[in-house]
């Protein structure tokens, strides 16, 4: 039974003693009916409260995996590993160790226009250009740009020669399939004719064949250092001793001190 209504109390005599029950507005009389439904509902409680501990642990253990994850994915601000001259694998292995695993690798045309998507995977290929450089600093999820050209021999020595002008040369190389691309020029400013091959070695599986120049400039001054004796003459000024012999001034020739077509002595090839 039931009972609704304002606030209240309702006492029941027995032979020793009075009881009061004391019952909240528009709440129900105490009975057996209540006392089972107290306990389906005590029942209920409990299997919610338990429902909702699982699930706490749950998202616990799912913002665990999730702070593991992105400890291991922290952005740093770190310089950039050069890789240019290596192979493409060697490449993006050393990236990837220093942090830097967005990596795109991409073939170009002559013009240097159109890219074709290489696999980082791929074999017979190095690197020839890296976007950003080499060591510039760059936080590491920036996406590395390797150009990578498919390998040659990496023996140029039986190309060219040292001595030789740095023009012939190149069109040497470029007469043999090579790029600019396929060896390491030092710098060289201005003309090519105006600079001399001073050393060349070959590469090999880390490393691009290196061509070493020499200004003309630097070249004669080397030459007259390696001989003393000889001395910077121009052709066709005046000399004073026939027979002897100079370096010019303007070529790699050696001119010679003899009699000129105006019967006088003058530098001449």
């Amino acid at each position: 039974m039931f009972g609704f209504g304002r606030m209240y109390s309702r006492s029941y005599r027995y032979p020793f003693k009075t009881r009061f029950l004391h019952l909240e507005c528009d709440g129900p009389f105490l009975n057996e009916e209540n006392d089972e439904r107290k306990k389906v509902f005590a029942g209920i409680i409990v299997v919610l409260v338990a429902a909702c501990a699982i699930n706490s642990c749950n998202d616990l253990d799912s913002s665990n995996v999730n702070q593991a994850q992105s400890s291991s994915q922290v952005v740093e601000y770190k310089e950039v590993p050069k890789v240019t001259g290596v192979s493409l694998q060697q490449a993006v292995k050393t990236l990837q160790d220093s942090g830097f695993t967005a990596i795109l690798a991409f073939t170009t045309d002559d013009s240097g226009e159109n890219k074709t998507p290489v696999d980082l995977t791929a074999e017979n290929y190095h690197v020839s250009s890296q976007d950003p450089y080499g060591e510039s600093k760059e936080y590491t999820d920036t996406t590395v740009n390797l150009t990578v050209h498919e390998n040659k021999s990496r023996t140029i020595s039986n190309i060219i020669a040292v001595g030789e002008q740095l023009s012939s040369a190149m069109d040497k190389l470029h007469a043999a399939g090579y790029r600019t691309c396929d060896y390491t020029l030092d710098a060289v400013y201005g003309s090519y004719t105006e600079y001399y091959i001073l050393e060349v070695r070959d590469g090999d599986d880390s490393n691009l064949p290196f061509i070493k120049t020499e200004s003309y400039a630097q070249k004669r001054a080397r030459e007259r250092l390696n001989t003393p004796d000889e001395e910077l003459a121009h052709g066709g000024a005046f000399c004073s001793e026939e027979g002897t012999t100079a370096f010019s001034d303007r070529s790699t020739a050696t001119l010679t001190c003899g009699v000129a077509s105006d019967g006088r002595l003058r530098w001449m090839l």
